[in-house]
């Protein structure tokens, strides 16, 4: 015979129906979240037929159909001169319409002169190859067979309408905290990523090849500059599509 379930689980299954986050429930009921959302578990609250119930879970959540999906306005929302969805400038085509104070006196510095300009190239491809020899140097000495790629640090902590609302959640979980229900401070999740060693030193060669080719046609272009031969007068004509991307940062 199954046993009777006790009175602040049906309290609280009420409660999440009604709409109610578990978090919520667990400080008005004097319980831990943990018990809550294990009841919440056991009892099958999410399957309960109920109108205001909230399917928090799916049995295949990451499934949809093939193609666009409805209400994606992704093509739509950001249009060519709207800025709103770049992180940075980096890939951001450089206009001159859009260039800011101090971006227009940078522009002002730029070497006019073509072997000058040549120069100051080289010179980048230089320091950029040396990093990326201090680079791979440093992994492959490395005695572990995976390095550490990524760190993603999460901290669990809740929003507030008004101070108010603040003030009354703190005294709440103070008390529980001077109960002994829960621990201070707030939960914090950190997850590390990782790869071999072997492929950030492949990676970093690749990108270290491309360098050393941007670096050596910039040379030749300067040398037919020096030269004086005919038709190398204009930079742009001379200088290959790979040199242009690196220089600007492309391949970073």
């Amino acid at each position: 015979m199954p046993r009777a379930r006790s009175d602040w689980s049906i309290e609280a299954e009420r409660r999440y129906l009604d709409g109610e986050k578990l978090c919520d429930i667990a400080l008005v009921l004097d319980k831990t979240e943990q018990a809550v959302r294990q009841a919440k578990f056991a009892q099958k609250w999410d399957k309960k037929n109920n109108p205001n119930v909230r399917i928090e879970t799916q049995a295949n959540p990451n499934v949809r159909k093939r193609g666009g999906q409805p209400g994606n306005v992704t093509s739509t929302q950001f249009k060519k001169d709207n800025t709103a969805s770049l992180v940075h400038g980096g890939y951001r085509a450089a206009k001159r319409d859009t260039f800011d104070d101090y971006e227009n006196q940078l522009a002002a510095m730029v070497p006019r002169d073509e072997e000058e300009l040549l120069v100051g190239l080289i010179e980048e491809y230089e320091i950029r190859e040396r990093r990326l020899y201090i680079a791979i140097a440093k992994y492959r000495s490395m005695d572990s067979e995976t390095a550490v790629s990524g760190v993603v640090t999460e901290v669990n902590k809740r929003d507030f309408d008004t101070p108010e609302e603040q003030k009354i959640y703190e005294e709440r979980r103070w008390e529980r905290v001077t109960k002994g229900d829960r621990e201070a401070g707030f939960s914090k999740f950190t997850q590390t990523s990782s790869e071999p060693v072997i492929e950030k030193v492949l990676r970093l060669e690749r990108e270290l090849t491309s360098v050393q080719r941007a670096k050596v046609q910039c040379v030749q272009v300067l040398r037919k500059v020096r030269e004086g031969r005919e038709g190398s007068s204009s930079l742009a004509d001379e200088l290959p599509p790979v040199v242009i991307n690196l220089a600007e940062g492309c391949d970073d």
